[in-house]
């Protein structure tokens, strides 16, 4: 009996201990998750002030939160990390800049976050920009391979080139992976009289202006404010010539 009783109190032990075990790990990762998202604006003009008040450097992290394989790695490898929060907490303002496409924005983000990428010429995601607190673009980069210690070591250095030359400093542009941005980012945002009837080969109809198109792939958005997304080659003629006009093939 007694030593049926020690393994008890033994297993009894073990289970207690992993249990508290998963508890420690879900609240180290929910306690970086909150981290992460406090970390980064989606107000670019409250940004601007801070960076300006605080003297800090604004980084720009154009972004596809919920479809870009690349945003999501440059997100899990290098903006998750604890070097990257501490150093981006004494040296800069983020500002997340997102195109997401399985969510809405309020109207007003959207406007600004598409102002912004006419504005500085985005053509991927992500598109990580740093300016200096007076607005100048010090350095273009996009996902790199290497981690967290090679990000910040570039951003550092981006840094040091821009105080040592000033305004006459080069801008540090290094290319990276990322995803090729739609046209669409480069007009104005459809407004309400471009809704318009879309037909499909199979003869379904849908009134919705055209949100955003990357490659083949057509995403819609209804009156209803629902997104649909379908590919061009499943439109009608009538469709295909309105999304590839003779100027633009």
């Amino acid at each position: 009996m007694a030593k049926h009783r020690l393994t008890l109190t033994w297993k009894m032990g073990i289970g207690t201990t992993m249990k508290s075990v998963r508890q420690a790990v879900f609240l180290f990762l929910a306690t970086a998750l909150v981290a992460n998202a406090a970390m980064w604006t989606d107000n670019y003009d409250r940004a601007l002030k801070q960076a300006k008040e605080q003297n800090k450097f604004l980084l720009l992290n154009f972004t596809g939160s919920d479809w870009c394989p690349w945003c999501k790695l440059l997100d899990s490898e290098v903006f998750s990390k604890n070097k990257f929060q501490a150093y981006a907490k004494e040296n800069l303002i983020c500002v997340k800049l997102d195109f997401p496409r399985t969510f809405n924005l309020p109207s007003k983000t959207v406007k600004q976050n598409r102002a912004l990428a006419r504005q500085h010429g985005i053509t991927g995601f992500p598109s990580i920009l740093l300016l200096s607190p007076d607005e100048k673009l010090i350095a273009r980069t996009s996902y790199k391979r290497g981690g967290v210690d090679p990000y910040v070591e570039y951003l550092e250095k981006a840094i040091a080139a821009y105080k040592a030359g000033g305004s006459n400093a080069p801008v540090v542009d290094e290319g990276g992976e990322s995803v090729q941005a739609s046209d669409s980012l480069n007009s104005e945002p459809v407004d309400e009289g471009a809704y318009r009837i879309w037909t499909s080969t199979q003869g379904a109809r849908v009134e919705a202006r055209l949100e955003e198109r990357v490659g083949d792939v057509v995403h819609l958005r209804t009156r209803e404010d629902k997104t649909l997304t379908i590919r061009a080659s499943e439109l009608s003629p009538a469709d295909r010539a309105f999304l590839f006009p003779p100027s633009k093939r």
